[in-house]
């Protein structure tokens, strides 16, 4: 008698189971998402053209002291042909950003040429209509800056704020000398002048040349606030 009550019990100990493995199916469903696309958004920025502006005597220069050279599917650049201690002006760029905001630095490559020329030219950037001439920033050579002129010195700032799709203009003013405010010689923007030191040997300047990369770096604005264009020397 006590063994049947024992067997009984195993069979449905066994039955059981069954029942609950056969619940726990019926009740389950299991859906699926393909096809999923992640894409990666581009920051991309153009240079549309190059122009120049002189602001010393127009008519002691000739037709020739600047040109622009634009190869078949390359961006433009220039080239001064007759630059003489003074001679100051602005060459002024026209960039577009991408569909994405970006911050925008600049940078001024040394990429050959006489080492004497690389002290004496000066170079001043800005966005907008030409530069203050109450607080300005000679612009380094080799090394990445802000295009944000409000910010001094401008290695060490955020780069400058772009909406997507926006087309800016970024001037790049120039002078073989030292610029100075307030002082009489050949006028620039707002006043600011390109003083010669007459105490340098520029003769030794004289059939002499330097070429200049100039470079702009856009990097998106999301997820990058603390990004500032002096973190671009460390790399």
């Amino acid at each position: 008698m006590n063994k049947r009550i024992l067997l009984s019990l195993g069979m449905i100990v066994v039955t059981g189971a069954v029942i609950v493995g056969g619940t726990g199916a019926f009740f389950s469903d299991t859906e699926s998402s393909t096809g999923n696309v992640f894409t990666a958004g581009s920051v991309s920025l153009k240079l549309d053209s190059l122009t120049h502006e002189y602001y010393g005597d127009t008519n002691a220069i000739e037709d020739d002291y600047f040109t622009v050279r634009r190869a078949s599917g390359e961006a433009p650049s220039f080239r001064f042909n007759d630059l003489k201690p003074g001679d100051t002006g602005m060459i002024e760029k026209t960039l577009t950003n991408g569909a994405n905001d970006a911050f925008l630095c600049a940078k001024n490559t040394l990429a050959a040429g006489n080492a004497e020329f690389t002290g004496l030219l000066r170079l001043r950037a800005n966005v907008g209509d030409g530069l203050s001439a109450q607080a300005f920033y000679n612009a380094p050579f080799n090394e990445w800056y802000t295009l944000d002129a409000s910010i001094l010195p401008n290695i060490d700032g955020p780069g400058l704020a772009v909406a997507a799709d926006q087309t800016i203009t970024v001037d790049l003013e120039y002078c073989l000398g030292d610029f100075v405010n307030g002082v009489a010689g050949v006028q620039g923007s707002a006043g600011l002048s390109c003083v010669v030191d007459t105490a340098l040997d520029w003769n030794a300047l004289q059939n002499q040349e330097i070429e200049v990369d100039v470079e702009y770096y856009a990097v998106q604005q999301r997820n990058n606030a603390g990004f500032t264009c002096g973190s671009l020397n460390a790399q």
